[in-house]
């Protein structure tokens, strides 16, 4: 009985950060498809454009909305099982560590330089990834993850070679990128 008690004790609650990024997506896009629908709601002589920036607009809000639930997870640890809440959902998927190989950190680059994220392996090559950026509390879920029963992996770095070539990369494009679109909007103001 102890034991079930023991078991069931949370070791920690993840706490995500505030997703601002997600709802500012979701006001553009949701104003986007009302701005399309009200073109092709009241107008006499509908083209075929404003159906393919519908369709467009709807399938892409589909695949962000896919996208944010794999980015932000409510993540509970227990002693002997992890219970997941993706965002947008109302189901929580409860894994116990008899699915799992363990856990390990992995090395990617952000903005800001290489950071390590948390992810979960599982026996079916299912993986969770939990990103450092969505959490207060990124240390104490790695802690919790210590302190439970699931295996610590180790770290897995990113090869001191590609270090440097990868972060140059992602930081030119992050700069070249909005350049870019903006002489692209530029150009098209001016026809």
């Amino acid at each position: 009985m102890t034991e079930k008690t023991e078991n069931e004790k949370v070791i920690v609650t993840s706490e995500l950060k505030f997703p601002i990024d997600v709802y500012m997506v979701f006001i553009v896009f949701i104003v986007t498809i009302a701005f399309i629908l009200k073109q092709i709601i009241f107008e006499i002589f509908v083209s075929i454009e404003w159906w393919f920036l519908l369709s467009i607009s709807v399938t892409t809000f589909g695949l962000l909305i896919l996208m944010f639930r794999q980015q932000y997870k409510k993540v509970i640890i227990y002693y002997d099982r992890i219970d997941i809440k993706p965002m947008f959902s109302f189901r929580t998927q409860t894994i116990y560590f008899e699915e799992l190989n363990g856990f390990e950190l992995f090395e990617t680059f952000f903005i800001r330089g290489f950071v390590s994220n948390i992810r979960i392996i599982s026996k079916i090559n299912n993986d969770i990834v939990l990103h450092r950026d969505n959490y207060n509390n990124y240390d104490k879920i790695i802690n919790g993850l210590k302190q439970s029963e699931l295996e610590f992996l180790g770290l897995n770095e990113v090869k001191e070679k590609f270090k440097s070539k990868y972060g140059k990369l992602l930081k030119w494009s992050a700069i070249i990128y909005p350049i870019i679109y903006g002489l692209f909007l530029l150009f098209k103001a001016t026809k």
